[in-house]
């Protein structure tokens, strides 16, 4: 096939400076499952790389390669001096579903991470740019006007924790990088991702913290452990240089689709749990920063303060930031406002204002102060805050959507309990999943979420 030397040296440094060690051949034709490239790798852990291309514009790129569970895989394009946009996805088995996609990781090159939980033949995809859509397999098949090369390299590595997050129809992702930089700290990029329930409505969603001893605002960077314990959910443990730990649990829920979009019904729900480590009493603040562009568009936005735990934000479609308690202080901003007052380099309280805004780019932050009592070897006290950012619905559990899950609510589910959508007083509201049942299923959401927001 044909090969683009003029630039080969440039991809090869820059694939060598990541570790790379041997070189792949691409062999065409490989444009979709049934022609796909296997590669076999040497061994475990892995790294390979070559210079492939689009031959022509429309020209996909497919590779098989054999993977176990426990592994993870991660697959780096650069397409610098070759003037192509890739995007770069990791596919099942069955090649019917994207386990885990990427398109400008950095620039208009692409890196996607994904850990296997089970054995068997997975697919690598590249493509050329050409709109949305990249979480559907055929998107990997489709038309593009990209034509040139583009540097390729896998990685096999024991999986570390990530946030490659799915529930039915709904995808929540962030890169590596996103997770657990170390520029993150003091810089704007902690929690760059998706939310993607067939179109990604997510820019950024991070948490900052502020010591009592700090001079600034940091956010959570240090990772140093977490795991993944099912598709939907993910742990990750920050040890932060100030002498606090924060354990956060991320889970991702499907709640059935809505009834006048016709889109999935879901939520994003985390737990921070921080902890101080030292032997003298803190005050810490948290963060909940939430940068959302409804519809895969932005400056449309709409937002409102309507009660101090939640905030609505609206589009065509409509989501929610949501806190468990009240916050200390709040404030609702164009982008990048609200971030700006983050990563500066001063120590600042939000603004308790913004309410009501747009249209425009939406973003905005919830703090929350909290006093932690010392300890001997790191036993210091803890205290919890848990943040929801949801999709065409507001808190689970909320059946009179006033953003507080309480008596009301649980009284009306009892009341409701065993009616189904063809039955007289049936409210799909009290039908939390939307399976068209108000069952022990729904008595349990309201009661897991009893006390939130209130």
């Amino acid at each position: 096939m044909k090969r683009f030397n003029r630039i080969l040296p440039l991809i090869a440094a820059s694939l060598v400076m990541n570790g790379a060690f041997a070189v792949l051949t691409e062999q065409e034709p490989n444009d979709d499952s049934s022609q796909a490239q296997v590669i076999t790798p040497a061994g475990f852990p892995w790294t390979d790389s070559g210079t492939f291309a689009f031959d022509f514009a429309g020209d996909n790129d497919w590779f098989k390669i054999p993977l176990q569970a426990g592994q993870n895989i991660r697959v780096t394009t650069n397409v610098t001096g070759c003037g192509t946009d890739t995007v770069v996805a990791i596919i099942n088995p069955a090649a019917d579903t994207v386990l885990a996609f990427n398109d400008d990781f950095s620039g208009l090159s692409s890196q996607v991470s994904y850990n296997v939980t089970a054995d068997g033949d997975y697919y690598i995809a590249v493509t050329g740019y050409h709109g949305g859509g990249q979480n559907v397999v055929s998107y990997y098949t489709g038309v593009h006007t990209n034509a040139g090369c583009y540097g390729f390299q896998i990685e096999l590595r024991s999986a570390p924790p990530q946030m490659n997050l799915l529930d039915g129809a709904t995808r929540w992702q962030m890169s590596e990088a996103a997770i657990s930089s170390a520029a993150n700290r003091t810089g704007a990029g902690g929690g760059l991702g998706t939310y993607d329930d067939g179109q990604d409505h997510l820019f950024q969603y991070w948490h900052w913290y502020r010591t009592s001893a700090s001079t600034r605002e940091h956010a959570m960077s240090t990772l140093t452990g977490g795991n993944n314990p099912a598709q939907n959910e993910a742990n990750l443990t920050y040890t932060e240089p100030d002498g606090v730990t924060f354990d956060t649990n991320w889970v991702l829920h499907e709640m059935g689709i809505d009834s006048f979009s016709f889109a999935p019904r879901s939520y994003m729900m985390v737990t921070v749990t921080a902890t101080n480590t030292t032997v003298d009493p803190m005050t810490l603040d948290l963060f909940s920063y939430l940068d959302y562009d409804m519809n895969a568009s932005v400056g449309g936005d709409s937002a409102e303060l309507v009660t101090p735990t939640w905030t609505r934000i609206t589009d065509i479609s409509f989501g929610g930031h949501h806190a468990s308690s009240p916050p200390s202080h709040w404030q609702i901003g164009a982008f990048a406002t609200v971030r700006n007052v983050l990563t500066d380099a001063f120590v600042s309280n939000l603004s308790d204002s913004g309410s009501p805004f747009g249209p425009g780019d939406y973003t905005g932050a919830y703090q929350h102060t909290m006093g932690l009592g010392g300890g001997l070897l790191g036993a210091g006290a803890s205290a919890s805050v848990s943040y929801i950012v949801s999709m065409n619905m507001g808190v689970p559990g909320d059946v009179d959507a006033n953003g507080c899950v309480d008596d009301t609510d649980l009284a009306t589910v009892l009341s409701l309990f065993g009616l189904t959508s063809f039955d007289f007083g049936y409210d799909e509201n009290a039908d939390f999943n939307r399976d068209g049942i108000i069952d022990d299923t729904d008595l349990a959401i309201a009661l897991q979420f009893f006390g939130f927001g209130c």
